[in-house]
């Protein structure tokens, strides 16, 4: 599977309408595109997922991030 998905995709991606998944980009549930893109990245949309479902960061860069939340 492609990893870039436009916002149709992620949306089936997650298994919810189109309307749901901007609903939880609003209340940062899951990730915008990238810059300058209407591209979703799917790695990011699987850790978004993770996160909602409770599952713990499965890379280095979500135990840094987690650790480093308030840092700043």
């Amino acid at each position: 599977m492609k990893r870039g998905l436009k916002i149709e995709e992620a949306a089936k991606y997650c298994s919810v309408s189109i309307s749901t998944f901007r609903k939880w980009q609003a209340a940062g549930l899951v990730p915008r595109p990238w810059p300058g893109t209407r591209r979703y990245d799917r790695k990011a949309l699987d850790q978004a997922l993770d996160r909602m479902s409770r599952i713990e960061p499965s890379s280095q860069y979500d135990i840094w991030k987690a650790d480093n939340r308030n840092v700043g």
